[in-house]
């Protein structure tokens, strides 16, 4: 299965727990992995496999301590930009994404609305640096007509995780109450229109979570509509 063909996507409670435990720490073995969501080491090698195959696991990489860093390389330089373009339509903002996304200065690209039309967090050496990097995405030609920049003083939280089970239960509860109100008392679900549903309701029964994704795909920036 491609990210392309992963359309319609089931993740069941064992899936989560494997994303969620990658994202703490992809450097682990793969029994080691296989322990800690308590399935067997060829069921977890499978299912991280289909995981990885669906585009849900997009990069392992490792997360630099910046403080240690810094002792060798110094702090840097961290920025909030807000950026507004001069002319508007999708276009446009699709040019400027484009362009930005390419600098290696550039850790974050957000779409935004409303207020600017996006939202950067940029890393770099010093202000000469910061400096560089404006003359190269921040003018007339990359049609921008505004930058505000906001310079970090100290960063209290890093946290590149993605939050995996918010509104899971309460999803699968509706569904639940659902099965349950049409199947009172069955201890099976004989009556399930497609795989999905029988699997919802086996999952409710276990008290575990459910999570479908209509969608799966890998914008190179993400949209914010108060959202790619």
């Amino acid at each position: 299965m491609t990210d392309i063909e992963a359309n319609s996507f089931a993740l069941d409670a064992t899936d989560l727990q494997l994303l969620a435990e990658l994202q703490r720490d992809a450097s682990r073995s793969n029994q080691d992995l296989a322990a800690a969501v308590q399935v067997s080491s060829a069921t977890c090698l499978r299912r991280v496999k289909r995981l990885s195959e669906a585009g849900l696991i997009e990069h392992h990489m490792a997360v630099l301590n910046a403080d240690k860093l810094a002792a060798i390389r110094g702090h840097g330089l961290a920025a909030v930009v807000e950026v507004s373009l001069d002319q508007q339509g999708d276009e446009h903002a699709r040019a400027f994404e484009a362009r930005v996304v390419q600098d290696d200065e550039v850790q974050q690209c957000w779409r935004v609305s409303p207020g600017p039309d996006f939202v950067l967090i940029v890393q770099v050496r010093d202000m000469p640096a910061y400096a560089a990097l404006a003359q190269r995405l921040f003018t007339s030609q990359a049609n921008v007509r505004n930058v505000k920049a906001f310079f970090s003083i100290r960063r209290a939280k890093f946290r590149p995780q993605l939050p995996l089970y918010g509104g899971v239960r309460l999803a699968l509860g509706l569904v639940g109450a659902s099965l349950l109100a049409n199947h009172a008392g069955h201890r099976s679900f004989p009556h399930a229109k497609n795989r999905l549903q029988a699997s919802a309701y086996r999952g409710w029964r276990r008290n575990t979570q459910l999570l479908c994704l209509p969608t799966i795909s890998k914008p190179k920036s993400t949209q914010l509509c108060s959202g790619g």
